[in-house]
């Protein structure tokens, strides 16, 4: 949706491969596009070392196991700090976690 967002319109992809496969899409929704355009201000890319450190940020600072779509708000925080002035919410929804996965949170 990011390049969707960012042209207006909605943007093809030949691959969607990603860890954070809840945020994962080749074709986005037209109706969808245009709602993200009309409400949302900015958006982040973040990558998938960003997304595992965000998870096991979650982990061990909040005790929260959480599949990687659900660790992208936390890790375009980590990534952009100084970006938003203010108070921030950031919406963690999501415990799809793929068990290859858990070792890479839980460890060290």
């Amino acid at each position: 949706y990011y390049r969707s967002w960012q042209s207006g319109d909605v943007v093809t992809t030949e691959t969607a491969a990603t860890m954070a496969d809840g945020l994962a899409t080749m074709t986005p929704t037209k109706d969808n596009v245009v709602a993200i355009r009309k409400l949302v201000d900015d958006m982040v890319l973040v990558a998938e070392d960003e997304l595992l450190d965000a998870m096991r940020w979650l982990a061990r600072a909040e005790q929260m196991v959480v599949e990687p779509a659900a660790a992208a708000p936390i890790a375009a925080l980590l990534q952009s700090k100084n970006r938003w002035p203010g108070p921030i919410v950031a919406v963690i929804t999501g415990k799809n976690l793929a068990p290859e996965l858990v070792g890479a949170v839980t460890s060290p």
